[in-house]
């Protein structure tokens, strides 16, 4: 009900957002490398490099797992389909 200075409330229940135009549906098994992904990154952001050293870990063994990383987003974005599909 709107008051007398043409002010009008908002809704109490907002009807829901429009849906992304940009949104993409992904499978469990692509959800489950993403998250795989994301700890495999987030090791590597935060390993100092001494401990890196000291482990045998060199730049080769995270060239490979960021070429590993980029391959399998790929994958995940190649397969992924559009939500209004």
């Amino acid at each position: 009900m709107g008051s007398h200075n043409g002010h009008v409330p908002p809704h109490r229940n907002p009807p829901p957002p429009h849906a992304d135009p940009h949104g993409h549906l992904i499978s469990a098994d692509d959800l489950t490398r993403l998250w795989r992904i994301s700890y495999a990154v987030e090791l590597i952001a935060v390993l100092p490099a001494e401990a890196a050293k000291v482990l045998g870990i060199t730049a080769d063994h995270t060239s490979a797992v960021a070429e590993y990383i980029t391959d399998d987003l790929r994958g995940i974005l190649a397969r992924s389909k559009p939500a209004d599909e």
